[in-house]
């Protein structure tokens, strides 16, 4: 409706899958991506969006949420 495509929607459990996960996420060619988990699985990610230029989102999802606590993202 909004003229937004999803290029790519995952649901991983962490390890291996979280890499090949990022990794085709950052390849995609989107601009924008959102990862939705806590701590341990942003910062699993993170490496493969720096110095990307895509725009992230966060959904804290974790128990934790260190992360977005100290970047002041509303839990």
């Amino acid at each position: 409706e909004r003229g937004i495509e999803i290029k790519m929607s995952r649901f991983v459990s962490g390890g291996r899958h979280l890499d090949d996960a990022g990794k085709q996420a950052a390849e995609s060619g989107s601009g924008v991506v959102v990862i939705g988990g806590g701590d341990g699985t942003i910062s699993g990610l993170a490496k493969y969006f720096a110095k990307t230029g895509l725009t992230v989102g966060l959904l804290p999802f974790g128990t934790g949420n260190a992360l977005v606590r100290d970047l002041d993202i509303p839990v």
